[in-house]
């Protein structure tokens, strides 16, 4: 036996090095689907946790307005997020019909106006 075969544990030569195969190659991608797939998954179930809980905080009218509106707030931006603008909308409006000086609220309704009218 040769002094490299009986230095190598086992008596068998080292393995070289490969380049990535096809099938390594779609492992790769297949693990990166799968994990933009699992965040997904993971923002979805967060938005609708968080949805949720707005809907429990809004639950009751006797909720000092300050915890209603910002409740609503939230929730308009989670429906944005959804891509359910018309929602949004609503809480935007119902924000505005409590306190009109609600920071941003008229600025997020001439945003969605102008989506609205002219989608890209």
């Amino acid at each position: 036996m040769s002094t490299f075969a009986s230095s190598q544990k086992g008596g068998h030569p080292p393995t070289r090095a490969r380049s990535p195969g096809a099938s390594e190659s779609r492992r790769v991608v297949t693990l990166r689907g799968s994990r933009r797939a699992h965040a997904a998954q993971r923002a979805f179930e967060s938005r609708a946790a968080g949805h949720d809980a707005l809907k429990e905080a809004l639950k009751s009218r006797s909720r000092p307005a300050a915890i209603r509106l910002h409740a609503l707030a939230e929730r308009a931006a989670n429906y944005l997020a959804q891509g359910k603008r018309g929602m949004a909308r609503k809480d935007y409006e119902r924000i505005l019909a409590e306190d009109s000086t609600y920071q941003g609220v008229r600025e997020r309704l001439a945003e969605l106006a102008d989506s609205e009218a002219n989608p890209t």
